[in-house]
């Protein structure tokens, strides 16, 4: 017969297995990635804020193919800077990346970043497995001996079913926004590529920090039929020097539309921006008009 002291302790037993098995279940992505190595993205506070400071000094970044296979999901990129002052061997850099309504930090367990005072450049892979489905850009955080600088790259990419793609703009669905004259944007480059067109420029609020706004491109075609188009906003701190205000650093758009997207023959194109909590939603007075 089975004492009172064994059946207490098959009892204890029993419920720290339990207690171990649901904290795995609630931990589950982050035990596997801290045992594998792998990074992984985990989602901040709604209102903690990454806004754009200081001359990044970055040369490039290098966007690699998406990796999707059955072992693994994510985004490569390569990141190198014209100077990292690392005497102390302190440096650091952090990488994030961030939604329409969302920012994430990428913990990296694969290897140190600086790991001598020399090295400028670093490879960071993204791993999407975790993510929602939704357009991505990534975000550098280098604080070395001269300081603090956070930028936000034009580098983009979507997730979707099945993992990470390029992205390609497409027409999202229109909310009504107020007209404003303080909105004014600039159309630098219209590239017209075999399958595609792509869009690149500024825009700016003046007077407020873009960090807190998404941006979109509304195109109306010669017969009046108009379409707007996402458009991630990254760091131009030209922008912000022409502007003589750091609030207006987060200006800068890029994207790739696909030419069947318009009919040929003289477009109107205006800039809208939205607030990424409030969903406040302006769009400019100001108007290009650009044949393709």
């Amino acid at each position: 017969m089975m004492g009172f002291s064994d059946k207490r302790s098959r009892t204890a037993a029993y419920l720290l297995f339990v207690i171990l098995f649901i904290t795995y279940v609630l931990n589950a992505d982050s035990v596997y990635y801290a045992l594998s190595g792998k990074s992984y993205a985990v989602k901040l506070r709604h209102d903690f804020s990454l806004q754009a400071k200081g001359d990044p000094r970055l040369l490039l970044v290098f966007d690699y193919s998406p990796v999707n296979n059955k072992f693994e999901e994510g985004k490569l990129f390569r990141a190198q800077f014209v100077r990292v002052a690392n005497a102390s061997g302190n440096a650091q850099l952090r990488a994030f990346i961030r939604s329409t309504d969302a920012l994430y930090e990428v913990i990296e367990n694969r290897r140190s970043f600086w790991a001598d005072s020399k090295k400028r450049a670093v490879n960071v892979f993204v791993s999407t497995s975790g993510l929602e489905n939704d357009i991505y850009q990534l975000g550098l955080y280098l604080s070395d001996d001269e300081g603090v600088r956070v930028v936000w790259t034009d580098v983009f990419f979507e997730r979707v079913d099945g993992g990470p793609v390029e992205y390609s703009a497409r027409p999202v669905a229109t909310v009504p926004a107020r007209i404003s004259g303080d909105l004014k944007f600039g159309v630098e480059r219209l590239g017209k590529e075999k399958e595609s067109i792509v869009f690149q420029g500024w825009a700016v609020l003046e007077n407020i920090e873009m960090n807190d706004y998404n941006a979109y491109i509304k195109i109306e075609d010669p017969d009046g039929v108009s379409k707007t188009f996402y458009a991630p906003l990254y760091t131009r701190m030209d922008i912000a020097s022409m502007y003589d205000d750091p609030r207006a650093a987060n200006s800068g758009f890029r994207i790739k539309v696909p030419r069947g997207e318009f009919a040929p023959g003289n477009h109107a194109i205006k800039v809208v921006v939205k607030h990424r909590k409030t969903g406040d939603t302006i769009e400019s007075v100001q108007t290009e008009k650009r044949d393709f």
